[in-house]
């Protein structure tokens, strides 16, 4: 009895202890947003960590388990996040995330003017306002008081009528819907933030909205400016540039059409109705 219990208490000597639970390492330090023109490289880069081993993840299936993965030849379809983790002793951190911003080029062959377009999820935007200006109608759009230098710089301001005919010469681009409003405003988080993401990043300069929410990113590459609007409804004058922009879409909601409003103070994307009377900025998106 003394010999057998002796050798139990050997074996229960000899156990090893179970494993520990498993601490995930800190994230990697990666950059924040890449913005690239179509056809350029894309470096992606991680911090380094001792022991690592990489995995990236994003767009279009991307994968690679390189710590610095190079992406040659852009196309606005790799837009989007890109997702790093490292692994080190089996245990895996959370994501850190670059966002990527690929510049595509869209050329109005009417008056010869090129805009920036980018792609957001599934969608294809103008990365800039519109800024046609047809004599034929030159009653249905405005520039900021009449100054051509402020114009050019925040696009043109269009009344209803003349949002659907400055969109005509585009095709296939469009006014878009509250429907494709709505789908870009989920992609990015929803109305409470996707302001935010739409806006121009806080502390550039010079700057496009009066003491800008420092929340503003601008990850999504949309890069909305305080564009204002003319007010025909309540006081018949320009008011708001850099507090506040205002998109048009295509969408009624009687008698009125649904707009969507940006405002320095905070980070929302809104959802409004406007006056078809009144001037408000032009966005197309691409079928």
């Amino acid at each position: 009895m003394i010999i057998v219990f002796s050798f139990i208490m050997t074996l229960n000597n000899c156990k090893e202890d179970p494993p520990g639970p498993c601490v995930p390492p800190s994230p990697p330090s990666v950059q924040n947003k890449i913005t690239r023109n179509v056809g350029e490289t894309i470096n992606l880069t991680a911090s380094s960590s001792d022991d690592a081993t990489y995995s990236w993840i994003g767009p279009k299936n991307f994968t690679s388990t390189e710590q610095n993965p190079t992406i040659t030849s852009a196309t606005e379809d790799m837009a989007g996040e890109y997702r790093c983790t490292v692994t080190i002793a089996g245990c895996t951190s959370a994501s850190a995330v670059t966002h990527v911003i690929v510049i595509g080029i869209l050329e109005d062959v009417r008056d010869g003017k090129t805009y920036k377009t980018i792609r957001i999820g599934t969608q294809t935007w103008m990365a800039e306002n519109l800024k046609w200006m047809d004599p034929t109608f030159s009653a249905d759009w405005k520039i900021w008081n009449g100054d051509p230098n402020i114009g050019a710089i925040y696009g043109t301001l269009y009344n209803y009528n003349g949002s659907t005919k400055a969109a005509l010469g585009l095709k296939p681009w469009r006014v878009p819907t509250d429907a494709d409003w709505q789908k870009l405003i989920n992609y990015l988080g929803g109305e409470m933030v996707a302001g935010s993401k739409l806006k121009e990043e806080y502390g550039i300069s010079p700057a496009h909205w009066k003491n800008g929410n420092k929340d503003a990113t601008n990850t999504s590459g949309f890069t909305a400016f305080g564009s204002g609007q003319y007010d025909v409804a309540t006081n018949l004058k320009f008011v708001d540039i850099q507090e506040m922009t205002y998109f048009w879409s295509q969408t009624p909601y009687d008698p009125y059409i649904y707009i969507y409003k940006l405002t320095t103070n905070d980070g929302y994307a809104s959802q409004e109705y406007g006056y078809k009377e009144n001037f408000y900025s032009i966005r197309l998106v691409k079928d």
